[in-house]
């Protein structure tokens, strides 16, 4: 309980105070680290199971053969186990090393992304803090290296996004979904460009409502198994059916994607790494529907992608006149998401 009413105590401070917060401003650059700091300590501190992964975790680093052992686990993780016994012996010391890791790159690269700092402290404290850093540590370590590298496509700096791209991939497998990006323009989005990416979701819900999944149609051998392996596992109850594709949450977030699109000659002038961050959010929502007769396998792909959305909807301060229009409604959304996470989701739970 102490863990779940820090969370709300942190968010709840924080959504006020980015009423007040002017970008570039030496007290909010000072208020943010405080409140990333302080995220740190709830993710680092945290009782074990009070999310749904730190037993797991608890096991991975007590059982050699459940987790450092296991062939399927990163070397990254073998190492951190073997350096926290050797120095620590206490799996506290697990939890803390990757909350450092995870919560202070994307702290960092949340700064860069984003003028309203504050703003998007709050989504992510509301959504990513919880699903990522509290629960799926290795993924968050992944993830906070791939909005790192988000902001150095926005600098064309494409070295540097290769760079977090390996870093991110040594601490998760999921890193190789960051793979293309490393095409992705950071000018602004043409005429053309808009029409593919105000068209690519119609189109992928027609295919999907016409029966026609684009994923488990392909003729390849390896993708036909996987099918089979699922399809029997779903039949015994192991995995779980497909994921809904007109769903409140997901529908939410594609009504955000095509307001950004429809705002967006005015929300570049002020924001020009919007347009590298509408083109990655599309990665997300498209992953969602191409993987949607996969649940699994949807979810992890588009929350992965959907990190960028920390910074992404901090852009919606500019869609409106007077900006407290859209800083409300992003408030409002942020924290509808952390109610959806704890309350139906169930992502903490109240110990």
């Amino acid at each position: 309980m102490i863990t779940t009413v820090a969370l709300l105590l942190v968010v709840l401070t924080v959504a006020f105070l980015c009423y007040f917060e002017t970008p570039g401003d030496r007290v909010t650059k000072m208020l943010y680290w405080i409140f990333v700091a302080l995220l740190w300590l709830i993710a680092a501190w945290r009782p074990v199971g009070v999310d749904k992964d730190s037993i797991n975790y608890m096991m991975m680093y007590l059982n050699p053969a459940y987790g450092t052992e296991s062939t399927t686990v990163e070397y990254s993780f073998k190492l951190i186990v073997q350096a926290v016994r050797f120095l620590f012996n206490d799996v506290r010391a697990l939890f803390v090393i990757y909350a450092v890791l995870s919560i202070f790159v994307r702290g960092y690269a949340l700064q860069k992304l984003s003028g309203h700092m504050l703003l998007g402290l709050l989504i992510w404290g509301c959504h990513f803090f919880v699903l990522h850093d509290m629960t799926q540590i290795r993924v968050a370590v992944s993830s906070a290296f791939l909005l790192l590298g988000i902001f150095f496509l926005t600098e064309k700096r494409r070295r540097a996004f290769l760079l977090c791209f390996l870093v991110a991939l040594f601490f998760h497998y999921s890193a190789l979904l960051m793979l293309p990006l490393v095409v992705l323009s950071g000018g602004r989005v043409g005429r053309r460009e808009m029409y593919v990416l105000a068209g690519i979701i119609p189109l992928m819900y027609v295919l999907l409502l016409a029966g026609i999944d684009p994923i488990l149609s392909l003729p390849i051998p390896y993708i036909q198994e996987k099918v089979e392996i699922y399809e029997k596992a779903r039949q015994m109850g192991i995995m779980d059916e497909n994921v809904n594709i007109f769903g409140a949450t997901f529908m939410a977030r594609v009504m955000v994607y095509y307001f950004v699109l429809w705002k967006y000659r005015f929300i570049v002038e002020k924001v020009p790494a919007v347009s590298v961050m509408v083109r990655v959010y599309a990665f997300s929502l498209c992953s969602f529907l191409l993987f949607s007769g996969f649940s699994i396998f949807a979810a992890r792909i588009s929350e992965f992608y959907g990190v960028v959305e920390i910074a992404l909807l901090t852009t919606l301060v500019y869609a409106f006149r007077p900006p407290v229009v859209g800083r409300t409604l992003v408030v409002v959304y942020a924290l509808f998401t952390l109610c959806f996470d704890l309350f139906n989701n169930h992502l903490l739970n109240m110990i």
